[in-house]
């Protein structure tokens, strides 16, 4: 009898860690695709300036390779998120893709509703950020 109750109070501190667990890991995803933003804003400035630079410059073979990496950077060729999102189960990667890069539809808070219904997507959700910090941080469960 006492056996069960320890395991019942082992499993609800499971329980409790794992729900902990995945409030940090969605404030960990909130913040590495709010920096990405950022990083992909600063990009963007920094091409618009070398565009510029390059509006009143004749020798421009240099300057022309350096749009060509921002550019290649601003689409996100060869960064972690992309690294990990090919590492990830397609259909997650998908929905990190909805949720975090797509600019139609991160900011739209019903778009899933036309591929899911709500309590599937939440829980494919939880499924897709698990999996992505899981890559991430090189911590597979």
């Amino acid at each position: 009898m006492n056996y069960e109750l320890d395991n019942d109070l082992t499993n609800d501190n499971e329980t409790l860690l794992e729900k902990q667990l995945y409030v940090q890991q969605c404030k960990v995803i909130d913040e590495i695709f709010k920096t990405h933003d950022f990083y992909v804003l600063l990009l963007k400035e920094k091409l618009l300036r070398l565009k510029f630079m390059m509006k009143n410059k004749h020798d421009q073979i240099d300057l022309k390779q350096k749009q060509e990496l921002l550019e290649e950077k601003i689409k996100g060729k060869g960064t972690l998120i992309e690294i990990v999102l090919k590492l990830m189960h397609p259909h997650t990667a998908w929905l990190i893709e909805k949720c975090y890069l797509d600019p139609e539809t991160k900011f739209d808070g019903r778009w899933y509703l036309e591929h899911f219904s709500k309590t599937t997507f939440y829980k494919r959700k939880k499924e897709a950020v698990q999996e992505f910090v899981g890559y991430y941080f090189n911590h597979v469960l």
